[in-house]
């Protein structure tokens, strides 16, 4: 393409825009006559609208204006006829006024006999409210008692549904005992009989002489029971006495088996372990040993 080309191509664009500014703003600052013709005849149909509807206003209102007139009259009848009923209904009045007058002046005579035993009465009504204060005075007294004493109750009915509760916890844990006693009886049984055997066979050892006797291997221990918690002893004996983690120790009370007593955890002075083979409620200064004397 030619310069000259180029250059007739660039000035038809900028007529192009040039023509296209003045039209958009002819198109906007001229008159649209049609839409004007369009606004005057919606005008017109509105003014005519409005005058048939002035029109219906005035007959309705017409229409109206003469029946309230008709019931006006109707309503003026009536009251005629009711005032000349009211008329002998007052007649009527007036002398049932004269006949109550007759009558109220007999009440008079009556009241003022009422009247010597009304202030008898009033004075009787003293006498009973002044009972009545007392009687109520005791009342308010035997309210407040009564109150104290269903607090009481209530009290008392919280207390024996506590001890039910604890009464049926202490039966499931009974039932449950009376089976680990069964089963402790055996042990205690099978324990005493090895026991026996076991004396039997320590004097037998002693006969034979000091060369042939057995002596138990480990340091006998002594203590008491300090403290019991569940299923959980203390003893007053520690590591300073010899006491080592998982030794065995029998709890006894008067000669008689309690309880074992399986170490886990030790001190210095002190021990405490897990209670298991119980046969009664271990307490504490129940005695306790790792090593029964065969002797």
């Amino acid at each position: 393409m030619s310069t000259l080309t180029k250059i007739c191509v660039v000035l038809l664009v900028l007529l192009t825009l040039f023509a296209s500014v003045v039209f958009i703003r002819k198109a906007g600052v001229d008159t649209n006559w049609r839409a004007y013709a369009e606004k005057q005849r919606h005008r017109a149909n509105i003014q005519e609208s409005y005058a048939r509807a002035q029109m219906v206003v005035a007959q309705h209102w017409q229409r109206l204006y003469e029946e309230a007139e008709r019931q006006a009259k109707s309503r003026l009848e009536q009251l005629s006829t009711t005032l000349v009923d009211k008329d002998g209904q007052i007649a009527r009045l007036n002398r049932m006024q004269l006949e109550t007058q007759g009558k109220l002046d007999e009440a008079l005579a009556l009241n003022k006999a009422l009247q010597s035993t009304l202030d008898s009465q009033i004075q009787h009504n003293k006498d009973l409210i002044a009972q009545l204060d007392k009687q109520r005075k005791d009342n308010i007294q035997l309210a407040d008692q009564l109150r104290r004493a269903q607090d009481q109750i209530k009290e008392y009915l919280i207390d024996i549904d506590s001890l039910k509760k604890q009464a049926e916890y202490l039966r499931e844990q009974l039932t449950a005992k009376e089976g680990e006693v069964t089963d402790l009886q055996n042990k205690v049984r099978q324990l005493e009989s090895e026991v026996a055997r076991l004396r039997a066979g320590a004097g037998a050892a002693v006969a034979a002489g000091p060369a042939e006797a057995v002596t138990p291997a480990g340091e006998k221990i002594t203590g008491e029971v300090l403290a019991v918690k569940g299923d959980l002893a203390s003893l007053n004996v520690g590591s300073a006495s010899g006491v080592k983690k998982g030794m065995v120790f029998t709890l006894y009370r008067d000669d008689k088996f309690v309880a074992h007593l399986r170490i886990a955890e030790v001190g210095p002075s002190t021990c405490a372990g897990v209670l298991y083979d119980r046969i009664d409620a271990v307490k504490a200064g129940d005695k306790a040993t790792n090593r029964l004397d065969l002797e």
